[in-house]
């Protein structure tokens, strides 16, 4: 019975199914990062990167082809802006960025048209990859911040890839800035799942103390609220539409604002209880107001408002055509604006307009559909607190897993329409 089963499964593996899981499999794990670079050097995964890419567009149907440009157009132009404003720029290198930039986005779409003809297909496979991989590498970063604290923070800060430190620490496994943050982005995912009835709520409260152990380990305070304000997610009906979130968001915004001194003592006492001072000072600053706050030795404000200020100085081209790009280095978004004003920041808000259309409306009509827009607001959040666009997390990782927790003509769905 076995047998013909493993067979069937076995013909359905092809070469682009390999380098698919390879790719996913790769983005998450640095040990596998630092295995790539070790024995097939660099260049391995840059030939695999340009090809996949390439593969998308020869792939791509004409019925398609013209929703797929119209996507890509705002990411080629954005990073355009980066090329034109970048002295003395290697235009291979230059090249090869822009396209693994964009490469979970070529990626993703390709999996999102697969899923609206075929219905859920491999991506159960593809799901139960990232859910392995991410376990693994979080248990294994877990373990290697509590045997070399502040593991997490040395591979953020560490600048280059060959240093010995992070070489040592990629080996086993220990997941850096972009691992730990990325974790906390799917963990709506598991609210989500726990309402759809997909996990039991033991494996619900396993994962969820995972994450919460990967926070605290890491001292990534970020991190450690947003799990914390994702997790009120679970206190929330089922049936959650967009204008039910939207609706009670801007209430809790009202709360907070009103409530921000209670709220302060709420944080510090969590930061009392996970035994980090440093933790709990952040947390307890973050609602304490700005004094609070620039007494903080990052003086993470300061550098908000220079990017702020440096927008307001020349708000139509930011400082792209000053010689000198004048960023905060602590906010992707404000950052974009400081450096490229409001021609960056429409190219952003196309980029994002296109990513909800491709990837996040198709589950409108689902049951749940309010938790999956803060699924989608929350990588946005992140971007304008700290670095990055997360680009895996809105077009790769968090689609393939909303396509396996949502499925094709889910019963739960039907039941909720009748309703």
């Amino acid at each position: 019975m076995i047998a013909p089963k493993l067979k069937k499964t076995v013909k359905k593996i092809n070469i682009k199914l390999i380098i698919v899981i390879y790719i996913l499999v790769f983005t998450i794990s640095p040990f596998v990062q630092q295995a790539t670079s070790r024995y097939l050097t660099t260049y391995f995964y840059m030939v695999i990167v340009v090809v996949t890419v390439a593969f998308t567009f020869v792939t791509c149907s004409v019925k398609h082809i013209r929703e797929y440009i119209l996507l890509l157009i705002p990411f080629i132009l954005f990073q355009s802006l980066d090329i034109l404003t970048t002295p003395n720029s290697n235009i291979l290198l230059r090249g090869y960025q822009i396209v693994l930039f964009m490469l979970p986005v070529c990626l993703g779409f390709v999996i999102m048209k697969k899923y609206e003809k075929e219905g859920v297909g491999r991506n159960r496979l593809f799901t139960a990859v990232i859910i392995l991989t991410y376990m693994i590498t979080l248990v294994t970063t877990i373990v290697g911040c509590i045997n070399n604290p502040n593991a997490a923070r040395v591979l953020a800060t560490t600048a280059s890839s060959d240093d010995p430190t992070a070489v040592s620490y990629n080996w086993q496994n220990i997941g850096g800035y972009t691992f730990v943050y990325s974790c906390t982005l799917l963990y709506p995912l598991l609210v989500l799942s726990f309402k759809r009835r997909k996990l039991s709520l033991i494996l619900v409260i396993a994962f969820a103390v995972a994450e919460f152990m990967l926070a605290i380990n890491t001292e990534y305070t970020i991190s450690l609220m947003l799990i914390l304000f994702s997790s009120l997610l679970f206190f929330l009906p089922s049936n959650l539409t967009s204008k039910k979130f939207i609706i009670i968001s801007v209430v809790a915004v009202v709360l907070v604002v009103v409530f921000s001194s209670i709220i302060a003592v709420f944080m510090q006492r969590i930061g009392e209880m996970i035994g980090n001072e440093m933790m709990a000072e952040k947390m307890t600053a973050v609602f304490s107001g700005k004094e609070a706050m620039d007494s903080m030795e990052d003086r993470r404000v300061d550098r908000y408002m220079l990017s702020l200020e440096t927008f307001i100085k020349n708000p139509l081209f930011g400082s792209m055509f000053s010689g000198d790009m004048v960023k905060g280095g602590h906010s992707f978004i404000l950052d974009t604006l400081s450096q490229y004003g409001l021609v960056g920041g429409v190219l952003l808000g196309f980029m994002y307009w296109r990513i909800f259309r491709i990837f996040y409306k198709p589950f409108k009509d689902k049951l749940g559909f309010g938790f999956v827009i803060w699924l989608f607001i929350q990588p946005i959040v992140l971007s304008t607190l700290n670095t990055d666009m997360w680009l895996n997390n809105l077009c790769l990782f968090s689609p393939i897993m909303l396509i396996s927790i949502f499925g094709f003509n889910d019963p739960i769905d039907k039941e909720n329409n009748r309703k």
